[in-house]
């Protein structure tokens, strides 16, 4: 794995983010259900598949179009009930730490950030996210997407360090302020530093994102 250094950190811009061209609008409850992840695959080629696991198997599959394109309509609850955590504890399940306190004690939730791509030449897991180095002026940007489904409507603050959405290579604390509706939810991460990052997270509506590897992420430090 890469690492960065602060002598290199002085001279670099690091942004991780999705490729959308702007911030994603804020939910309103007039808003239809969030219920697809769409995006493009940028490793491999051809056609093939993308698939959401879980530690008891597969919970969603959709195909992949040979541009690398594709649409997967996210699970019933039914799917992953009994993996369901409480909404303090329940962004553990992408790599978040930390304490959060929900307006609902008793909401149960579930959180993804992840899929599984195979087409020709890949075979690997994916993330919403695009990882690009500036070296003036010195400042970063990380902005990545994951899925949150709550059983109802409730109201998260609190603080977390999610550094491991880029594997420890930069801390990113963050303060949460997300208001989720009954269902799923699109959840955007944005921080701004060099080796420590310090940002937000918060709910918004709709994200179509370029999905890499974290090699293929990793693969664009040029040290």
């Amino acid at each position: 794995m890469k690492k960065i250094s602060g002598l290199v950190a002085l001279g670099l811009t690091l942004s991780l983010a999705s490729c959308g061209g702007g911030p994603a609008p804020v939910p309103t409850e007039s808003d239809p259900p969030v219920t697809q992840i769409s995006g493009h695959v940028m490793g491999g080629s051809g056609s093939g598949t993308v698939t959401l696991p879980s530690s008891r198997g597969t919970l969603a599959q959709a195909p992949v179009d040979a541009q690398g394109n594709f649409v997967l309509t996210l699970p019933g609850a039914e799917k992953f009930a009994a993996d369901l955590k409480t909404t303090e504890q329940v962004l553990s399940g992408i790599g978040c730490e930390g304490q959060l306190t929900s307006s609902v004690p008793a909401a149960k939730g579930y959180a993804v950030a992840t899929l599984n791509a195979e087409r020709t030449g890949l075979k690997d897991s994916v993330y919403a996210a695009n990882l690009e180095i500036q070296y003036l002026p010195p400042k970063g940007k990380l902005t990545a997407y994951a899925w949150l489904y709550t059983d109802r409507a409730t109201h998260l603050t609190g603080n977390l360090n999610c550094s491991k959405l880029v594997n420890n290579a930069l801390q990113i604390n963050l303060g949460v302020d997300v208001q989720t509706r009954s269902g799923w939810n699109v959840i955007e991460i944005y921080a701004e530093g060099l080796q420590s990052m310090n940002g937000n997270m918060r709910a918004v509506f709709g994200s179509s994102n370029n999905w890499r590897t974290a090699t293929e992420l990793r693969a664009q430090l040029p040290f």
